[in-house]
């Protein structure tokens, strides 16, 4: 289930919205300001954006391929789950939470 990301644009407005509030200060004077701000901290990069970037950071080839995989996993998940099954799938799962604990070298409980 993918879930509707809050545009910059948005977020800004909705902080300025707060601070709006307070009597002391313009809209007009802080949504550049809290956009900029925004912008330099917000870590995730949007494979819509990612098009428009025109010579893209090693950082965000990395995270654009990320992106890429996780698809790729949720894809081949969803064919699985349907030749297999959902009760199917649940074994396959508990399967990969023993790898996890055992990747984490921590011991594995034995029913």
């Amino acid at each position: 289930m993918k879930t509707k990301e809050t545009s910059t644009k948005e977020l800004s407005e909705i902080l300025v919205k707060a601070i709006n509030d307070e009597p002391f200060f313009s809209k007009d004077v802080l949504i550049p300001k809290v956009k900029a701000i925004i912008s330099g901290f917000r870590l995730r990069l949007a494979s819509a954006n990612y098009n428009k970037i025109k010579n893209p950071t090693e950082t965000a080839r990395l995270i654009r391929a990320n992106e890429l995989h996780n698809l790729e996993k949720e894809f081949w998940r969803q064919e699985l789950k349907q030749i297999v099954g959902d009760e199917n799938m649940k074994q396959f799962y508990k399967k990969l939470d023993e790898y996890r604990l055992l990747w984490n070298g921590q011991q594995v409980k034995q029913d």
